[in-house]
């Protein structure tokens, strides 16, 4: 009987120790009581991590969040980024939305949620913008979770493209790169006005510059292509900086100045008149510009921010310029003059004219005009032409003078610090002395008087089209080197036929990022 009392009373302590045992284990909380955290904010916290692999250059990348606590969490991926593993290896990744829908949960303002087990990884293609212009682009890289915060202004813009998941990215990337909270959607006004250089190249100082479908890359001599920005009409790479004409948030084209220093490389200058091409930028001093374009040469103020048109222009061929020595700014025009007249010495007849500019004290007038020339270019060098008979002259003490050269040619294509660049009748490349006139050396390639080339200003090097892509010509020997374009965005989910409406720019320029416990 004892025996049997014992018995009992020993299950019950049993029994009461198991339903203390069963009250005192957790719960599993319901997903709805578990609020958000910010993926950077969790990181910090050491409830999470984060990786990246497989890149598509800067546009998508393979996101891996990992649940490293003990509790179910919920992470929002909206306005957080990845860094290269390998310190300043290659681009930043800010985080937009997931490349198909249904890969993770959106929610309210701009989150991307995604639900996670103690211990549980998610994997999922993310699309990305690039946050730093002017480094390497991700090819191969590897990258890992960031324990602090972006900048308001371009945590918005990413949340705004989880909200509008259908705007192409490079319009989203465009207002990263720019520091600007609003996304301008839609082409320029003035898009259509060249529509045949969707393909333009440029070079300065051996630094290689391609605009393909209004994306900016740079290619230094050692390979390393760097991506410097998107919704690009035309640039100018000078000796203080290179300039960008973009679209502004009304659409109309502005100029912008390219600095690849800080949190915000691209800086806006000015407005541009939508109803003229910008055909030249000429820095000259303090941030003052001259500006050349179809219809005018203006002067850029950048202490009063004001534009002051300082003469028309009637065609904007042979429109060049040149810093002289001194500092004024030597600018050459064309007047075609009246047609069916043709009175020589008679302003009537076709003429072309060197204008000098004085930016120190903002005043301009016309030194010369002349008559026999058929064409005329300003360089490094000086002022050439080429006589009706096609014999190189040189402006020497405000008169054209005959070279030594007794060459004749066609055309007269650019003018460098040590090489003038012709052409002859046979449609060939001719590399002249400055100082003599005569020829230093023919480039083997064959060309069109369609053919456009641009000069690079310091080393005298030509960048031209060639059917897969550019061709680079030194001015030093005239070897020809293929240059390859940039391959072409992969394909990702989105359209571009849809243009909803962006935040409004409300966000300063310049704000101080949130931190966590350690940062970047």
């Amino acid at each position: 009987m004892r025996s049997a009392l014992a018995m009992t009373f020993i299950c019950g302590l049993a029994a009461l120790a198991w339903a203390s045992d069963a009250g005192s284990r957790p719960a599993v909380t319901e997903w709805e009581d578990v609020q958000p955290t910010k993926l950077w904010r969790a990181i910090a916290a050491g409830k999470a991590s984060a990786s990246g692999r497989n890149p598509r250059g800067y546009r998508q990348v393979e996101l891996t969040v990992t649940n490293k606590g003990k509790k179910r969490i919920v992470v929002d991926t909206g306005g957080s980024h990845l860094r290269p593993r390998r310190r300043g290896s290659c681009q930043r990744l800010g985080l937009g939305p997931p490349v198909v829908a249904a890969a993770a949960e959106t929610g309210e303002k701009g989150q991307v949620l995604l639900r996670l087990e103690p211990g549980e990884k998610r994997t999922l293609l993310m699309n990305t913008v690039c946050l730093d212009a002017g480094r390497a682009g991700p090819n191969t890289h590897r990258f890992e979770g960031v324990a602090a915060a972006l900048p308001p202004v371009r945590e918005k813009v990413l949340r705004w493209w989880i909200d509008h998941p259908e705007t192409p990215q490079h319009y989203v990337n465009s207002a990263i790169w720019r520091y600007r909270s609003k996304v301008i959607v839609g082409p320029m006004s003035s898009a259509d006005r060249r529509p045949e250089k969707v393909r333009i190249a440029a070079a300065h100082g051996g630094l290689y510059y391609q605009l393909k479908n209004k994306e900016l890359t740079s290619l230094d001599a050692d390979g390393v292509r760097r991506i410097l920005g998107s919704q690009i009409e035309l640039i100018f790479p000078t000796d203080e900086a290179l300039y960008a004409v973009m679209p502004g948030d009304d659409l109309a084209p502005d100029l912008w100045r390219f600095a690849p220093t800080g949190e915000n490389p691209w800086g806006f200058v000015t407005d541009l008149d939508p109803e003229t091409e910008l055909l030249g930028v000429v820095p000259t001093g303090d941030g003052d510009l001259v500006l050349l374009t179809s219809k005018n040469v203006s002067l850029y103020s950048h202490s009063a921010n004001a534009t002051e048109t300082l003469f028309d222009v009637k065609t904007d061929r042979f429109l060049s310029a040149r810093r002289t020595r001194s500092g004024k700014i030597d600018v050459t025009t064309r007047d075609p003059g009246t047609q069916g007249k043709n009175v020589i010495g008679a302003q009537s007849a076709g003429h072309f004219e060197i204008w000098r500019i004085d930016p120190a004290r903002g005043n301009h007038e016309m030194i010369e005009r002349f008559w026999n020339v058929s064409a005329i270019r300003a360089g490094r060098a000086g002022i050439f032409g080429l006589s009706h008979k096609g014999v190189l002259r040189r402006v020497t003490k405000g008169k054209f003078k005959d070279t030594s050269s007794p060459d004749s040619y066609r055309s007269l294509v650019a003018v460098g610090k040590d090489v003038v660049w012709v052409m002859d009748g046979g449609g060939r490349l001719i590399a002249s002395s400055p100082k003599t006139g005569r020829r230093l050396f023919r480039v083997d390639i064959e060309v069109s008087k369609e053919s456009w080339f641009s000069l690079d200003a310091v080393t005298g090097d030509l960048v031209y089209p060639t059917r897969k892509g550019f061709g680079r010509i030194s001015g030093t020997d005239g070897t020809v080197t293929e240059v390859a374009e940039m391959p072409d965005p992969p394909e990702t989910s989105q359209t571009e036929t849809s243009q909803p409406e962006s935040p409004a720019d409300d966000s300063p320029d310049e704000e101080t990022p949130e931190r966590a416990t350690d940062s970047e």
